[in-house]
């Protein structure tokens, strides 16, 4: 990625054949062949709408990242990479720089489909970006003033297309981060170095009802977790309210209440190993977050960069620090097959 090059940074994307056999068609989903035309079409709508090629899967098919921002000039560009430069490897003049907190665009990285049968994540990107590319209200334009908004529309092209959880190679994309063997990781890694986002947002399918982070012990060794976690559970709760304010029900709507496992289970759903993309990330600094979803896709507000899922589950009171104590640890972790 250009780091000083002014928004937007809008480029006609390639649209591929369209391939009949694309397992999403089935689902009535977005099948690959279609996003770059959805996207060639925001771009001409909406000067908010960057869009970039960061990468080619395993079978060539290109990745696509696409920026929701407020327009800025190379010169607004620059200052910004020379923010984040001094946030990055000088935090003590960051810390004194009374402008910067009010400068400095929030950057969010929002990953979609990294495995490739959990289809929703690409439909919800393409959802909120149009959104946030067309809304016209006070807080939308407030939002894309003060962030950048990050998406890769999907993560595991060659997966979307076949209907299965790995890629074209029959990697597991979420567990290479550190091996980085597949250039479909090493591209998300890249605009993670690039892009320095704070909040980092992994999206997933399915659990009922919607899974969001913090999770449950043994937690990584290199993360300063009594740090993270009083901003992480705080955000996990903020999104859980959104959830919740959606108004499903078990009773009404076969959906289940949400599930933050730091708070609601003893162990299974850990951050030990940076192989993960959220687990990998705060080695480029943000916060970390993985969402796994029930099936019913997610939109979001634009009054926050936060999307979330259109299922959600019956209104249930939420403490505000996790019923378990901090830092109970699990003997043996259970890994899981949504992960």
């Amino acid at each position: 990625m250009d780091r000083v090059k002014g928004y937007p940074r809008q480029v006609t994307l390639r649209v591929p054949p369209a391939n009949p056999a694309d397992r999403s068609i089935k689902l009535g989903l977005v099948p690959y062949h279609d996003i770059a035309a959805r996207l060639n079409d925001l771009q001409r709508r909406s000067d908010r709408v960057s869009v970039e090629v960061i990468g080619h899967s395993t079978q060539g098919r290109e990745m696509y990242l696409v920026t929701l921002t407020a327009p800025e000039s190379a010169k607004e560009a620059a200052r910004q990479e020379t923010m984040r430069e001094r946030i990055e490897n000088d935090s003590a003049r960051a810390a004194a720089d009374r402008r910067l907190p009010g400068e400095y665009k929030a950057p969010i990285f929002v990953n979609g489909n990294i495995h490739g049968n959990e289809w929703e994540g690409t439909d919800a990107i393409l959802r909120v970006a149009e959104e946030l590319a067309t809304a016209q209200d006070a807080a939308t334009r407030d939002l894309l003033k003060r962030s950048r908004i990050y998406f890769n529309v999907t993560a595991n092209p060659d997966g979307r297309v076949a209907g299965q959880r790995a890629n074209g190679n029959g990697f597991d994309l979420n567990r290479d981060f550190i091996t980085a063997s597949q250039p479909e990781d090493r591209a998300m890694r890249q605009v993670m170095i690039d892009t320095q986002p704070l909040v980092m947002l992994d999206l997933h399918g399915y659990v009922n009802g919607t899974l969001i982070e913090p999770t449950t012990p043994p937690h990584g060794q290199n993360y300063e977790y009594d740090l993270f976690i009083k901003n992480a559970y705080r955000n996990g709760l903020g999104m859980e309210a959104a959830v919740l304010a959606l108004g499903y029900t078990p009773e009404k709507d076969g959906v289940q209440p949400p599930q933050i496992p730091f708070r609601d289970s003893v162990d299974g759903w850990d951050d030990w190993p940076p192989i993960f993309t959220p687990q990998y990330a705060p080695s480029t600094a943000p916060s970390p977050r993985t969402r796994w979803r029930s099936r019913c896709g997610s939109t979001t507000s634009p009054t926050t960069p936060r999307p979330r899922p259109s299922c959600a589950a019956a209104r249930r009171s939420t403490p505000m620090w996790p019923r378990r104590p901090y830092g109970r640890r699990s003997p043996s972790p259970t890994p899981t097959a949504t992960r």
